[in-house]
C-alpha cells in the first residue's frame, strides 16, 4: 500500500513505521491515524517481523493532534461531522 503521511520499512524481521509530516512536527490527522493503523494490520499479516519500531521523521516524534481537524471531529464516533 502507498502511503503519505508514513514510511513503513521491512528489513529481515525488523519493522520501521515512521511518522513522515516533519513540516507539521509530525502532528496527528484522520489520515495519519489511518495510516499507522493499515500500516500496524499489514504487519500483522507478516509472520517474517518480530520487532516493530515506531519513529519519527525530523527533529519531533509526535507533537500531538492537528488541531485544525481535531475541531471537526465527533467525540461520539471518531468522525468527521
Amino acid at each position: 500500500m502507498e502511503y503519505k503521511d508514513i514510511i513503513l520499512e521491512k528489513k529481515n524481521n525488523i519493522a520501521i513505521l515512521t511518522l513522515n509530516r516533519p513540516s507539521e512536527l509530525n502532528t496527528l490527522t484522520i489520515r495519519t491515524m489511518n495510516e499507522i493503523q493499515d500500516g500496524i494490520r499489514e504487519l500483522d499479516d507478516d509472520d517474517q517481523i518480530k520487532v516493530l519500531i515506531i519513529t519519527g521523521a525530523g527533529k519531533v516524534f509526535i507533537a500531538g493532534a492537528e488541531l485544525k481537524y481535531i475541531r471537526n471531529i465527533s467525540y461520539l464516533g471518531g468522525e468527521n461531522i
